[in-house]
């Protein structure tokens, strides 16, 4: 399996954060920024907060942290798996997206609403979903269902949710995507991206928190022998939305946004809706390459069957050639009996096997001469078993 290894050094490490965005170095590195935050966590590397470089654009000097020395790991190693494929992949996808500029739709700025009077009929479903009694692993409200999309979201923020989402099916709708609502039984609604079409789940992050017993919970547990109280998880709102997207019928993401200590989710929409298009691209490809995958993996087996069977013919033709051998020696020996039989006047009790007899049957099994016995040529073939 072809893997890549990166190793992130971390006095190298400091010095790129800090002379550029963790954005700009975590591109080089192949990684996505947050991988790369994590990176800095792991070996204790100062990050620069969030407006450092907005002051440096504004010509302020600000102050970096030192690099502290630790006792730890100096070197971080990270190991990928890298498909045979991914080059191409990539390449294709580039120029394809290239390609596609100058036809794709104009992404429209929609502003979000401020109320689901003026949402879409599909939001105002979900809406009234949101006010049963479903909810998720957090007990918080959610939404999902034939016709819907997935929404899991604390109580305080899911007016917010379902404006965020109505504004990403707004502006899918303003480029020209179709919103489908109606489909197979038990189908999320699902908007069609070019050829690939696409369901979104709406989810506001967490903050987990375990409740400790009470002194109370834990003497009665206590004097009752077993664990009638135990902790349980509490989970705090944070006001954090993600969009994230998914192929119809699949449960791993393709494509996400989120609100982020710098912007809100709400001035990500447009942005979103182009990376749709691109991810939809890529797909295409990927269904490109498979088939021509595909094509070659049929045209492999073609020819390994095509081996086979010349195999398996050789092989066969090989079993008739020793047979050939088998009965020329055997001839042989029936000629070297013949000479004995002739040189001493020899014949059976009988007086049918002599040496001519002999030499017939000889001849007879010789794959090398043309000979025809009709006592035995005569017989029905399941007889003959010489």
């Amino acid at each position: 399996m072809p893997t890549e290894t990166h190793n992130f050094e971390r006095e190298k490490l400091y010095e790129e954060i800090w002379s550029e965005p963790v954005s700009k170095v975590a591109k080089r590195y192949e990684i996505s920024d947050v991988g790369l935050r994590k990176i800095c966590v792991k070996l204790h590397i100062p990050v620069p907060p969030v407006g450092y470089w907005a002051k440096i654009a504004a010509g302020q000097t600000v102050k970096r942290p030192p690099l502290a020395r630790i006792k730890g790991l100096t070197t971080y190693q990270r190991t990928v798996y890298r498909h045979p494929q991914d080059d191409e992949r990539s390449t294709r996808t580039k120029a394809r997206i290239g390609d596609d500029a100058a036809h794709a739709p104009e992404v429209p700025t929609v502003a979000p609403r401020t109320s689901i009077d003026d949402c879409l009929p599909l939001i105002k479903r979900m809406a009234k979903k949101l006010e049963g009694k479903q909810r998720d692993s957090r007990d918080w409200a959610y939404c999902d269902g034939a016709g819907l999309m997935r929404l899991s979201v604390s109580q305080q923020n899911s007016l917010r949710a379902l404006l965020v989402l109505n504004q990403l099916l707004q502006t899918l709708s303003g480029a020209g995507y179709q919103l489908s609502t109606a489909g197979k039984e038990n189908e999320s609604a699902y908007v069609v991206v070019m050829d690939a079409k696409l369901t979104f789940r709406m989810k506001e992050r967490s903050r987990q928190e375990r409740v400790p017993l009470t002194p109370e919970q834990l003497a009665e547990n206590k004097r009752l022998g077993f664990n009638r109280h135990s902790q349980r998880d509490v989970y705090h709102a944070t006001n954090e939305l993600e969009i994230s997207a998914f192929r119809l019928g699949h449960s791993y993401a393709d494509a996400s946004t989120a609100d982020s200590r710098s912007a809100a989710i709400e001035t990500k929409i447009r942005a979103f809706v182009v990376r749709l298009r691109h991810f939809a691209i890529r797909n295409s490809v990927n269904a490109e390459i498979e088939a021509e995958q595909r094509v070659i993996a049929e045209a492999r087996a073609a020819e390994r069957a095509r081996l086979e069977e010349i195999h398996r013919a050789e092989l066969n033709r090989l079993k008739q050639v020793e047979e050939w051998a088998s009965q020329l020696e055997r001839a042989n020996r029936l000629r070297a009996l013949a000479a004995e039989f002739e040189s001493r006047n020899r014949k059976s009790s009988d007086g049918v096997i002599d040496a001519a007899w002999i030499r017939r049957a000889a001849d007879w099994l010789d794959p090398t001469v043309d000979c025809r016995w009709d006592d035995m040529d005569n017989v029905l073939s399941r007889y003959r078993a010489w």
